[in-house]
């Protein structure tokens, strides 16, 4: 990317890098992609706001965090970006974006992570719970994947799935009975999970 209107000195000119959008495409926008900034555009992009109404743009986008250093260290900018997408009410891109990083990245539980919540958000069931089953495959002995599955199948009151995935539960982490509810004991944190769940302990 080389278009100076992305300099960090430029106003506002109502331009976009949104394909999808009513108002004016930055020339140098082909996309969802990989891209290298320099030229006039700089040499990278701030890691700090820049400002309303600057880079040509209303809300001009940010690396929260810094740059990477280390090849490969691109997930959570990955994910911020999706994120940049959703909060603007581009939901689709938010999730196309993360389901194109798959192919790059296709053990990242970040990843398949934040896709599920997206589509139990939009309430597309099928999808949170396919990319959930996926994410537990890869980490089946990983407490985070299952309590996901019991979260959306709870939702969703599927009763035989919660019950199901709070036996697994119960054999990878420790768990106690606290006041008539189930716990699952964490090093930092103790989950207290549906109702359902106690139906296998009577």
């Amino acid at each position: 990317m080389n278009d100076p209107g992305r300099n960090v000195e430029k106003g506002f000119e109502a331009i976009c890098d949104n394909l999808e959008g009513d108002v004016a495409i930055s020339p140098d926008w082909q996309g969802n992609q990989w891209y290298r900034m320099g030229g006039l555009a700089g040499t990278q992009i701030p890691e700090q706001i820049p400002g309303y109404r600057t880079c040509s743009a209303d809300a001009p986008g940010y690396l929260k965090g810094h740059h990477p250093t280390t090849a490969g260290e691109t997930i959570d900018g990955i994910i911020l970006s999706s994120k940049v997408s959703w909060d603007r009410g581009n939901k689709f891109s938010a999730i196309k974006k993360l389901e194109s990083a798959l192919y790059k990245y296709p053990n990242s539980d970040q990843i398949y992570s934040q896709i599920s919540y997206y589509y139990r958000e939009i309430d597309d069931f099928d999808s949170a719970r396919r990319y959930a089953q996926l994410r537990n495959i890869k980490s089946p002995s990983d407490s985070d994947p299952i309590i996901e599955l019991i979260y959306l199948y709870d939702k969703y009151d599927i009763e035989d799935k919660v019950i199901e995935y709070s036996k697994q539960i119960i054999k990878v982490v420790p768990a106690v009975i606290h006041n008539g509810v189930l716990e699952i004991k964490f090093i930092k944190k103790a989950i207290a999970v549906t109702s359902a769940i106690k139906k296998i302990i009577k």
